[in-house]
């Protein structure tokens, strides 16, 4: 059964806003009316949600609570969207949240429309897409969401990914003799990154082989075979538990012959101590430095 009741715990989850203070608007301020089971405990519904999160983007923008309590609910959204342009990031990131948590793809889609008339593809997977999916992460881990929600805003985002990169496909110029294939190591499912860094790799005129998800690493001499100019590119999310016993395998099944690059990202190739790896592999901690690499090796 889906989540449609939120406690006060999941609301500053969701928020950011402390319990406690979330306690006293309600009192002093009547901000917020949730019903209360047989034991006094608050139950909150997405309408409480959803008005929560416009009061705290105002809040934090500096209006006063006093001010914005004696609003009505439709007064308090005209005013989160008049500030839209001065705080774009936090509006659109909650209402992807609200988007998520009502199953709403047309809020999701508008709100990804309105960003495209601000930001590249590339500026709003940055500042607004990781964000998101590192809160939603966050927010799954401690309960305060189900299961389907993740699945259901992730699935959309990804939607978008691969209707960028087919755009971009479409019109592809390859700049260099280079091939990168990307690939996630057996287990690991968490794909959406993989795939904003295949279309950055496309749209600087890399030609790529995706390979995608789950992909155990003998496989990927099937590659080798018939590309001599390639090196690969792998997104660590969760998996493999020991990233550097990893590498060690990756250097006996792929580097038997000549060293194989590899680039590794994302947040278990933090757990890689970089002095003990060996030249061919690159431990690349964000996207800016990504951007970086690629530009380097664009002017190689």
């Amino acid at each position: 059964m889906v989540k449609t009741e939120f406690s006060i715990k999941d609301l500053e989850n969701l928020s950011g806003v402390k319990a406690h203070t979330i306690r006293i608007w309600e009192k002093r301020y009547n901000l917020l009316s949730p019903d209360r089971s047989d034991t006094n405990i608050r139950k909150y519904n997405i309408e409480g949600l959803k008005k929560l999160l416009n009061v705290t983007q105002l809040y934090n923008q500096g209006h006063k609570i006093s001010k914005i309590a004696s609003l009505s609910d439709p007064e308090i959204f005209n005013l989160t969207k008049e500030h839209n342009t001065s705080s774009q990031d936090i509006y659109a990131i909650n209402q992807f949240k609200t988007a998520m948590l009502s199953f709403n793809y047309e809020l999701f889609n508008n709100t990804f429309n309105e960003l495209e008339q601000t930001y590249s593809f590339s500026e709003t997977f940055g500042k607004i897409f990781i964000p998101l999916l590192i809160d939603i992460g966050i927010l799954w881990q401690t309960g305060t969401i189900d299961p389907v929600h993740e699945r259901y805003i992730s699935e959309l985002i990804r939607q978008k990914l691969t209707l960028k990169i087919t755009q971009s496909l479409s019109t592809f110029k390859k700049k260099n003799d280079l091939t990168i294939a990307l690939f996630l190591p057996l287990n690991e499912i968490h794909e959406i990154s993989l795939l904003f860094v295949q279309y950055l790799l496309i749209n600087a005129g890399f030609h790529t082989l995706y390979l995608g998800s789950n992909i155990p690493l003998e496989n990927l001499s099937h590659i080798t075979n018939h590309h001599d100019n390639i090196f690969f590119i792998t997104y660590l999310t969760t998996e493999p538990s020991s990233v550097e016993e990893y590498l060690e395998d990756f250097d006996k099944k792929m580097c038997k012959e000549q060293p194989i690059n590899l680039w590794c990202l994302g947040p278990k190739s933090t757990e890689i101590n970089t002095k003990n790896i060996k030249p061919n592999i690159k431990v690349i901690t964000d996207i800016e430095e990504f951007n970086n690499q690629i530009k380097q090796l664009t002017n190689a």
